[in-house]
């Protein structure tokens, strides 16, 4: 997704299809994302995925026998998504508000300028004790030329997060960082291996899913709260809320 004046998320096209292509590949990073969402969120819960993209954790959750509805503003990925044959809507607009039990949102809201007001929407759309789980890019000091290019407008600090979601009216249930030894990789691809152009390359995200990933997962039980490439939020809209 990318800049836009509509503070919608529902009004930004996405330009970095070719990225997704290649993340989608991530088997574990990918399964490890599906798995916290199916934790989180009790079975037979009906989900929306804000900003769905290809539908890579819509796919795979609908295999789990999860009820999925896409919230895809871009025209393209959106007509793939139905071709797929996933629910698909192109915003959150065509919702009742405090009708959704459920949102989760996937390296979204990053990409969103006024990411609050995406979060406030959110917020509006939820039923009250509906639940919502957020995964963003973390850390500034991580910045690199494949955030230039998927048009990030920012990597989230642990505080800056809780606190926006705080401000849209969420009780915040967790906030951790995740994958540490992601984090050292980012780092090591900023200072030797950047070459300022953005390219992701396939074989770098398939030795990254099959030989750091798994580690780091095991690594973030110790460093979930100091540093790490992402930043995974767990919040509830409070019952009473409207």
């Amino acid at each position: 997704m990318n800049n836009t004046s509509n503070p919608s998320a529902s009004a930004i096209p996405y330009t970095s299809a070719d990225i997704l292509e290649i993340l989608s590949r991530a088997r574990h990073y990918n399964n490890w994302q599906v798995r916290q969402i199916l934790r989180f969120f009790p079975p037979e819960t009906p989900l929306a995925d804000f900003g769905a993209g290809i539908g890579t954790f819509a796919k795979i959750l609908r295999e789990h026998g999860r009820e999925i509805i896409c919230v895809e503003p871009d025209d393209t990925l959106r007509e793939q998504l139905h071709r797929d044959g996933l629910t698909v809507s192109a915003g959150l607009g065509a919702c009742a508000d405090g009708s959704l039990p459920a949102v989760y949102t996937l390296n979204v809201l990053e990409h969103i300028e006024r990411d609050e007001d995406a979060l406030a929407e959110i917020f509006a759309k939820l039923q009250p004790g509906g639940k919502l789980l957020v995964y963003v890019p973390a850390l500034p000091v991580l910045w690199t030329s494949i955030d230039d290019k998927a048009r990030h407008f920012r990597r989230y600090r642990r505080r800056e997060l809780r606190d926006k979601l705080r401000r849209a009216g969420f009780a915040i249930i967790n906030a951790r960082y995740a994958d540490s030894l992601g984090a050292l990789a980012a780092l090591a691809h900023r200072w030797f291996l950047d070459r300022g152009d953005g390219t992701v390359s396939s074989a770098a995200v398939r030795v990254f899913d099959r030989y750091i990933f798994p580690p780091s997962v095991v690594c973030d039980l110790v460093c979930r709260f100091i540093f790490g490439k992402n930043l995974l939020a767990t919040a509830v809209k409070p019952a009473g809320r409207r």
